[in-house]
């Protein structure tokens, strides 16, 4: 069984405890695949089947929301956004839009700080972006008792960003973003979950990407922000107590 990004729970043998080593460091692909095929009986499974997708632009629903044993409710704010098939424009995508949202919804910035001030949200916002070759969207999620408060702020904040972005900001959020992906590699974890599950998975060679984040230009932001933040794409899904 597979526990988080701390590592990958091991049995090595019926009698003996479970050991943990990190599922990206010291535990050999020789090994996991071991245990897979000791685990996993392949012959007891139905074949994959897989067909071609094709998205539309517009959205299934505009509000979703449902109600567990929470004790506040939790949203969640997707953007939906134009799919991208190529896996190279999909990454080069992926990393425009994380330089955008760090311009916008990061912890400095006076959105998020106008949104905590007012206790309208608490302070362990996420945000970010996703992009597969099934579907691709931005979002902002977090704690909040009036959601719909909060898809107001965001979607101004959104509208206002097509027109007002600052050139000198762009260039600071990008070399955040690019030190930030140097920096990864310094966890095994990240190298697992972004270079093999996202880059290398799309076709792209991980030790291009900090040339590719170098040679991204503000216009490339802009007009990133002008295709993304469209409100007849946004959607609020939102979890309340029972």
């Amino acid at each position: 069984p597979v526990t988080g990004d701390a590592g990958v729970a091991i049995p090595v043998d019926e009698k003996q405890p479970l050991v943990l080593v990190n599922r990206s460091g010291e535990a050999t692909p020789e090994e996991v695949l071991e245990i897979c095929d000791r685990e996993i009986k392949i012959e007891d499974r139905e074949p994959v089947r897989r067909v071609e997708f094709s998205d539309t632009k517009s959205v299934a629903k505009n509000r979703i929301s449902s109600k567990m044993q929470v004790a506040r409710p939790i949203f969640y704010i997707g953007m939906k956004d134009v799919t991208e098939k190529d896996g190279g424009k999909r990454i080069e995508r992926w990393f425009a839009a994380t330089i955008l949202n760090n311009m916008l919804f990061s912890g400095t910035g006076e959105l998020y700080n106008r949104m905590v001030d007012e206790g309208l949200v608490m302070p362990s916002v996420s945000f970010g972006y996703a992009a597969t070759k099934y579907g691709s969207w931005n979002y902002f999620s977090g704690i909040s008792d009036d959601p719909e408060r909060v898809l107001e702020l965001v979607s101004e904040k959104c509208e206002t960003a097509k027109t007002s972005l600052d050139e000198k900001d762009f260039e600071r959020c990008r070399r955040a973003v690019l030190s930030g992906y140097i920096k990864s590699y310094d966890s095994t974890a990240e190298i697992a979950d972004d270079n093999m599950s996202e880059l290398i998975a799309a076709g792209v060679d991980p030790f291009s990407v900090p040339e590719m984040i170098e040679n991204m230009k503000f216009e490339n932001i802009l007009q990133l922000a002008n295709e993304l933040f469209r409100k007849d794409r946004y959607v609020l899904s939102t979890i309340e107590p029972i």
